[in-house]
């Protein structure tokens, strides 16, 4: 498997290795980004409710 990778960075064009490395990165980040964002509405959600008894 490490073989496949090495010839891999060294035959393949820069454009296509920077997508394919750089494509999980990102997806991770806009996952996280949501996640933060749902939390943050429940949070103001459950505080505001709270906060009005």
């Amino acid at each position: 498997m490490q073989e496949v990778e090495d010839t891999r960075m060294g035959t393949e064009p820069v454009s296509g290795l920077m997508f394919s490395l750089a494509l999980p990165s990102i997806l991770a980040q806009v996952i996280n980004i949501l996640y933060n964002i749902v939390t943050g509405c429940i949070s103001a959600t459950f505080l505001k409710s709270v906060l009005m008894l």
